[in-house]
């Protein structure tokens, strides 16, 4: 299987990251992104100090956040097979990838955005909605200390009977 994880170093995406794991052989073709974004001005209108001054630290942000998944990732047993990062809107960059590169899973974990970030959109609400592959989203719960211990090792397929 060829799967994307995308990450933004968060608790929410490496949970997702592990949970999804349990779903894959560990001969699957892992590959990594990470999208650095610039927030609501698309990438074109930066001003040239802010890609000049910001670029190096996020781009060095992006590649320890590439690091450290890939460590936890490789910790479980399975091989990444490349990791990258980009700059721009990461909805539509994880999109562009899953066209391109044909991935047949997606994962992404998922933050509970409330308010007006959750009225603006959230990254795992748009990919799950135009991503021709399937997605897998988790949100970590609120408290993940002695957890492991409550939860079942169970899941819960929903259908509607349609095809």
């Amino acid at each position: 299987m060829k799967a994307l994880f995308c990450t933004d170093g968060s608790d929410a995406s490496l949970y997702a990251i592990e949970k999804a794991l349990n779903f894959l052989k560990t001969d699957s073709q892992i590959y990594l992104v990470n999208v650095m974004d610039w927030g609501f001005l698309p990438t074109y209108v930066t001003f040239p100090q802010e890609e000049e001054v910001g670029y190096p630290e996020r781009k060095n942000a992006a590649e320890l956040i590439l690091e450290r998944t890939k460590a936890l990732i490789e910790s479980k047993g399975y091989k990444v097979s490349d990791s990258n990062y980009f700059s721009g809107r990461p909805a539509d960059e994880i999109l562009e990838l899953i066209k391109t590169e044909g991935y047949e899973l997606v994962v992404l974990g998922s933050h509970g955005k409330k308010g007006v970030g959750k009225w603006l959109g959230s990254v795992s609400r748009v990919v799950v909605t135009k991503s021709p592959a399937p997605v897998f989203i988790a949100r970590p719960p609120k408290n993940l200390i002695g957890l492991s211990e409550k939860l079942s090792k169970k899941v819960l397929f929903a259908v509607d009977g349609s095809e």
